[in-house]
């Protein structure tokens, strides 16, 4: 297979160099925001205007954000509103929405977070493995496992900003770093509907791959700083899940969505099982039937980072595999150790999958 060099992050041809590059995509990306917070200003009606208290908690809407002015922005000020952006996306576990805090007297961005709010069904609401500890407690263990690897400084995980639970009508909302340059998912889709399709540059695929492998690393041991830590999967690896933010040399990745994440504290082995997205899960969450089951470790979440991989090199979105669900290798999928690259030879993989590096396209396949 031949080498196929890749042009710039940005795939534009611009003879800017990268860094440049980021400058420019960050300051547009800020015009924008500032652009629509302008628009809900003039076209809301006051009462949908949420103003900024001087205290630790502030509701947006129905919302609660839960951290202090002064650690975020530095700065108090009467005349901050919180606005609603817009709605990001929405998956099986709740819907995500971008809030930006904006200055009317200076006329500009303060801080920004995304909410995802997660409606709790009755399953989950008396499920034990839902809950961190104590079940009593009521602590969402989504919540409390990424605010202790936000806290701990695991490289490669997106800021955890903090979460409300409203037990009354069993909403749970939590409050992550806004990610302005989107998703890998995003990003293959936008390379590939360029004319001609694009190569995603290999050097970001090996960032992609270096970065997480050292969050699956942290995540097993603390960082090798936290005394006592108890390894901790994140079970639910796909490109949507690997959030971009601005970086040296065009972007930096991020794991984001602990929705599926747990520590390895369980003594029923049944209890790591779960399956968050088929066909991107390791053996070991899909085969239910095996007895005794496969066993669990970050090995789960390595595999899981394999799917990441294949996506950018098979120019595969998450969102082309539901068209597999009739094809036969599906109906398997939970009793027969299929990997993904299995089915990603259906889901429309495209013709230049086959030029990146030997060493590349081995290490993913």
């Amino acid at each position: 297979m031949g080498r196929v060099e890749s042009g710039p992050l940005d795939a534009s041809g611009s003879s800017e160099s990268q860094q440049e590059q980021v400058r420019n995509r960050a300051r547009e990306k800020l015009q924008e925001m500032i652009n629509d917070v302008k628009y809900a200003l003039a076209t809301r009606p006051e009462k949908d205007r949420v103003k900024y208290p001087l205290s630790s908690t502030t509701k947006v809407g129905n919302i609660e954000l839960t951290f202090h002015d002064d650690q975020t922005t530095g700065t108090r000020s009467h005349n901050a509103a919180w606005i609603l952006r817009k709605k990001l996306g929405q998956g099986g576990f709740g819907k995500c929405y971008h809030w930006i805090k904006y200055d009317t007297d200076t006329n500009s961005i303060l801080d920004t977070v995304v909410c995802k709010i997660i409606d709790i069904s009755e399953d989950e609401w008396n499920n034990r493995l839902y809950w961190y500890g104590d079940t009593n407690n009521r602590e969402p263990i989504e919540a409390i496992l990424h605010r202790r690897l936000t806290t701990a400084k695991i490289h490669g995980v997106i800021e955890f900003r903090g979460y409300a639970l409203d037990k009354e009508k069993r909403i749970n909302k939590i409050h992550i770093r806004y990610a302005s340059e989107g998703t890998l998912d995003t990003l293959i889709r936008k390379f590939r509907e360029r004319k001609p399709p694009v190569l995603i540059p290999e050097p970001l695929i090996w960032k992609v791959a270096d970065r997480l492998l050292s969050t699956i690393e942290g995540m097993a041991d603390g960082g090798g700083k936290e005394e006592g830590w108890v390894k901790i999967l994140h079970r639910d690896f796909k490109t949507p899940n690997v959030a971009l933010i601005p970086g040296r040399g065009g972007f930096s990745p991020l794991l984001l969505d602990f929705g599926g994440a747990l520590e390895m504290t369980w003594d029923n082995p049944q209890d790591y099982m779960g399956i968050w997205s088929r066909l991107m899960a390791a053996p070991e969450q899909r085969l239910l039937t095996l007895d005794p089951p496969l066993e669990f470790g970050s090995h789960t979440d390595v595999y899981g980072l394999g799917a990441v991989l294949y996506g950018p090199v098979n120019g595969t979105t998450y969102y082309d595999y539901p068209n597999l669900v009739h094809h036969p290798l599906y109906a398997q999928v939970n009793i027969k150790p299929y990997a993904l690259w299995e089915f990603g030879k259906h889901a429309g993989p495209m013709p230049w999958h086959i030029s990146y590096s030997q060493e590349l396209y081995a290490f993913v396949v």
